[in-house]
């Protein structure tokens, strides 16, 4: 298995990746920038989901020149990304399934649970690997359910209406 030292540049260059092509589809709708709600909602699940994980990262980084251990370390990630993820779950989740109802909303039921299923077991993930008894490996898998995750909704975000 890889160490979480191994990995995190890697998710870091994706979370960076994917965040600055979020930016540039954003730049290109218009000045006015004058976002639907649905829109809204995948534009902000998409940089969330990226800044979990590049926060996470920097977290690890910052800890490291700290001189804190790796296992330390991998509790810091864990509740710095948990944080991020908290605000997703608190705050753009609740919002996107208010704003379903919007008569021009092409967010469906399913894929509302089916994001709201996958953040909350992101946060839990991140919750168990905080603890000394869980290996870096569910970081790892949480990180990568995110990016898969913001990618989904920055490929709804190209293709759907709203």
């Amino acid at each position: 298995m890889q160490s979480l030292s191994e990995a995190i540049p890697l998710y870091a260059e994706l979370a960076i990746a994917l965040a600055g092509f979020t930016g540039v589809a954003a730049a290109f709708a218009g000045r006015e920038r004058a976002f639907r709600p649905t829109e809204l909602t995948r534009l902000q699940g998409v940089l969330g989901t990226s800044a979990a994980v590049l926060s996470g990262c920097l977290a690890f980084y910052s800890t490291k020149g700290l001189g804190l251990t790796e296992r330390a370390s991998q509790s810091v990630v864990a509740l710095v990304s948990l944080f991020v993820t908290i605000y997703l779950l608190a705050v753009v989740i609740p919002f996107a399934w208010r704003s379903r109802g919007d008569p021009d909303s092409t967010a469906g039921p399913g894929a509302l649970a089916m994001v709201t299923t996958i953040m909350s077991g992101a946060a839990f993930a991140y919750v168990l690997a905080a603890t000394p008894w869980v290996g870096p490996g569910l970081i790892l898998v949480a990180f990568s359910v995110q990016l898969l995750l913001g990618l989904w909704l920055f490929v709804r975000l190209l293709t759907r209406p709203n």
